[in-house]
């Protein structure tokens, strides 16, 4: 698939369990299985975790004991701190140097420190973004909304997901669940996990050739799809897992008509081909899952799926390069 070789994930922020360790439990044995609950302080710690073998490209996080998520305008704060959920897209921050991530942490703080963009700085604001006016119920609906609501803002903030740069992932700021009544803001945010970052992370999509870009908008729905999709070793009930998969299915197929059309360089036609037949194949994995008759079934549709995106990585990268594009995302640095 031409997601890189890390996911978007749910970060469970109510519980830690052996995925710490990368131990995935009770059949989660796939990538998102087996990294769904890291904390900022494991963010930095996930090079050679999962199936993959690399680190993950984002999360899900939620705001910390100050409360957060107010969707009010940025404003002073204590100690020159403003509110993370008021500030604009393309404002550069940095921790409050009081705050230290502990293993199983979950909470990102709901005050920072603005700087230019140009001084070393901790994450970037991409978007803030509204979740959907529709009832919540569970957690894992909560963590599949707050990502799906970012994945258009991220996409569109850089276009291409594989030219992120070393240890940035794509983290979606949530209120906590008991505060959902109230509060229905997530932040999107890249976050360098503790290693600075000297530049915006903004990409022109301008800049990219007409070919490139006809690529990246072929992907686009499954890329957007899959970064919100729920984790199998969550708490995400049969249903959920089921509309989930019913999303990514139809993402694949808009993928997969949109491949088709492309015309790419003849050293690369192969790989696109074999691109195409991969993204056939998950999404009858995805089908399959989106009908499956119990919760076990599901899980094992959705890793089949998980197999053929890794499968079809060479192929991804081959068409990348004929292109111009990325065509490798580098693990994240442990600290």
């Amino acid at each position: 698939m031409d997601v890189p070789d890390r996911y978007s994930e749910t970060i469970d922020q109510y519980r830690v369990s052996a995925e710490h360790a990368g131990v995935a439990p009770g059949g989660g044995s796939g990538l998102w299985g087996q990294l769904r609950v890291l904390g900022p302080a494991n963010l930095a710690k996930a090079a050679g975790i999962g199936a993959l073998g690399v680190a993950i490209l984002g999360g899900m996080l939620f705001t910390g004991p100050d409360g957060g998520g107010s969707g009010s305008a940025a404003g002073p704060a204590r100690g020159g701190l403003v509110e993370l959920h008021g500030l604009p897209p393309g404002s550069c921050f940095t921790l409050d140097g009081t705050w230290q991530p502990q293993d199983g942490d979950t909470e990102y703080p709901a005050e920072v420190r603005t700087v230019s963009c140009q001084e070393p700085h901790r994450g970037e604001v991409v978007a803030q973004v509204p979740l959907p006016k529709v009832e919540i119920r569970t957690r894992a609906q909560l963590f599949g909304l707050s990502l799906a609501a970012c994945q258009p803002a991220f996409l569109d903030y850089r276009p291409d997901p594989w030219a992120l740069p070393q240890n940035t992932s794509e983290i979606a700021v949530h209120p906590k669940f008991r505060d959902i009544e109230t509060d229905r803001s997530v932040a999107c945010v890249y976050d360098g996990q503790g290693l600075p970052t000297r530049s915006s992370l903004r990409a022109d999509r301008a800049a990219l050739s007409e070919a490139q870009a006809a690529y990246l908008g072929a992907v686009r729905p499954y890329d957007a799809a899959i970064g919100a999709a729920q984790d199998t070793g969550s708490e995400a009930t049969l249903a959920e897992l089921s509309d989930s998969a019913r999303d990514v299915a139809a993402a694949e197929q808009r993928t997969v008509d949109a491949l088709a059309r492309l015309d790419v360089p003849a050293d690369a036609r192969d790989s696109l081909a074999s691109l195409i037949d991969g993204h056939r194949a998950a999404l009858a994995d995805w089908q399959a899952a989106a009908g499956a008759a119990d919760r076990a079934q599901a899980v094992r549709e959705i890793e089949a799926a998980q197999v053929v995106d890794k499968a079809t990585q060479d192929a991804a990268r081959a068409v990348r390069r004929s292109l111009g594009l990325a065509t490798s995302v580098r693990a994240v640095a442990s600290i």
